[in-house]
């Protein structure tokens, strides 16, 4: 029976990987898309019966076209209205959660507050559902790029903290009396921490582009420190390189 609920969990998995492009799953959506799905196959039923019968009935084709076509045309601004509603708050909430953990004590130190991190935690996963939600394709692709910006935010003040950054003693994650400081959630730390981490599914905008030895003169008018690194940098990847080649001969 266990085998059984595995192959057929399999199978909703990837039918729901196949409709990917019609995520997320809402009234509004799939109503549009059912409606652009019915409108394209009536212009090839109404084209093929102009062609092949009476074509006095063009007017009232055209009339059921130009319903289907309002109808799509309303759709869609509603969809794409919730779309940018879904993409605001996904927005706001993000930068709520930066600003809920980015404060510091009167050392300097970012704040080791539990409830504070565990406010930036549920505020990042409430950003993450409600990007989920987001319908238009240039709105997840603007989240997606904003979700790489405030990773960054979060990476800059997130740190390889001292071990009494997180609880005054490690047991005191497990449990601890009333007069200690509370410890910082590991359930937060988790959340945080998948968020920092780099998403390996990002498209990286930023390929691996080198100077040419041409920008390399223009450059080292006014950056010769720079220029000299670079430099140092292809001579030793040209002798590594040489030395490779040696061995393999």
């Amino acid at each position: 029976m266990t085998t059984y609920r595995k192959a057929i969990r399999n199978k909703v998995t990837s039918s729901l990987k196949a409709l990917k492009w019609l995520a997320p799953f809402s009234l509004v959506n799939i109503l549009f898309h059912s409606l652009l799905f019915i409108l394209c196959v009536s212009i090839v039923i109404i084209f093929s019966l102009v062609l092949f019968t009476d074509i006095s009935r063009t007017r009232d084709y055209l009339i059921v076209l130009g319903f289907l076509a309002a109808a799509l045309t309303l759709t869609y601004n509603v969809r794409r209205h919730l779309s940018e509603d879904y993409f605001k708050e996904a927005r706001e909430q993000l930068q709520k959660a930066f600003e809920i953990l980015n404060v510091y004590d009167a050392e300097g130190r970012l704040s080791n507050d539990r409830l504070r991190w565990l406010t930036a935690a549920r505020t990042l996963l409430i950003a993450e559902r409600i990007g989920r939600k987001i319908m238009m394709s240039s709105h997840k692709e603007i989240n997606i790029e904003d979700r790489q910006f405030w990773r960054m935010k979060f990476h800059g003040i997130v740190k390889n903290f001292s071990e009494d950054f997180y609880a005054e003693e490690p047991v005191h994650m497990i449990h601890h009396m009333a007069d200690v400081r509370s410890p910082i959630s590991e359930a937060s730390l988790v959340i945080i921490h998948e968020f920092i981490d780099w998403d390996e599914s990002y498209a990286d905008p930023l390929k691996r582009e080198l100077f040419s030895d041409e920008k390399l003169d223009l450059l080292d008018r006014h950056y010769p420190h720079m220029v000299r690194v670079l430099r140092t940098v292809r001579r030793i990847r040209a002798e590594n390189y040489a030395g490779v080649e040696a061995q393999n001969r």
